[in-house]
């Protein structure tokens, strides 16, 4: 007798000002009410595998799942294929696009969040220095390294290089990734992965909640970003992100090889 087939189950973890709207716009798209929303009462809510896997038993009736504050590993279901969406984006252009969003946050719509706040009534300096010192890694500072090792220690302890291994490890070991910058070939091997597990996704999208720069090249922004931003700030941009720097040099590289692979195979 064949085996049950698994139901596929898309999760795409939505990391903040990664891309992640587009993606939700997308999936919505391709699923209607049967793409769901997952998140917990706060921003900084944290969704176990265990918490996330019951919420997928749950509702059988959905094939795909966003949510802010799901974390890794990825639930492990006899009955549940989950296909895990996540994206990078380049740690120094992200971290401009969260300021500008904060700030506009908080200008138009108030203090929705303490980040929204500070951006709202500090300069670019020194709502970095307010981001730095409230944890050792953060939201603008080692941002995707800390989130890969999936524990809230790393709010407060600086990363190492065996932290970095393993949270390079994480990566690769993930069926999927993509970049934000190089967002349309990122689609071509979501796509690819997911009809591996019998899902066809119409690939059309509207970009949404974007940064008006974000149509300049990435050396471009980031040139910008250079030259309006004082040396000592820069300094500690780069600094606090060097793990998240590493990590997203071997990314491309990963990602390269992946995009290589699917070329040699259609």
């Amino acid at each position: 007798m064949k085996a049950p087939t698994k139901r596929p189950v898309i999760v795409h973890y939505h990391i903040f000002k990664n891309a992640g709207s587009t993606i939700d716009h997308l999936l919505e798209n391709n699923f209607g009410k049967a793409w769901i929303t997952f998140d917990g009462a706060q921003a900084h809510s944290r969704i176990p595998p265990a918490e996330l896997e019951e919420f997928i038993r749950n509702h059988p009736e959905h094939k795909a799942i966003s949510s802010h504050n799901a974390i890794l590993p990825v639930p492990q279901m006899d009955d549940v294929n989950i296909a895990p969406i996540f994206f990078l984006r380049h740690p120094i252009d992200r971290v401009r696009s969260i300021y500008d969003f904060e700030r506009h946050q908080g200008l138009t719509s108030g203090p929705v969040s303490r980040g929204a706040d500070h951006a709202s009534r500090l300069s670019f300096e020194d709502y970095l220095q307010w981001r730095f010192d409230f944890t050792k890694n953060g939201v603008t500072h080692n941002f995707h390294t800390a989130w890969l090792l999936h524990n809230p220690r790393y709010n407060n302890h600086l990363i190492k290089q065996q932290d970095f291994d393993q949270a390079l490890k994480l990566l690769e070991e993930l069926p999927f990734f993509g970049l934000v910058e190089r967002f349309d070939e990122s689609l071509d091997l979501m796509s690819a992965y997911l009809k591996t597990m019998g899902i066809d996704l119409s690939l059309e999208y509207q970009i949404k909640n974007s940064s008006k720069h974000i149509s300049k090249p990435l050396e471009d922004r980031l040139a910008a970003m250079r030259e309006k931003t004082d040396a000592e700030t820069w300094e500690k941009i780069l600094s606090r992100n060097e793990w998240d720097l590493k990590l997203y040099e071997a990314a491309q590289q990963i990602f390269k090889e992946r995009r290589q692979a699917l070329a040699a195979n259609t």
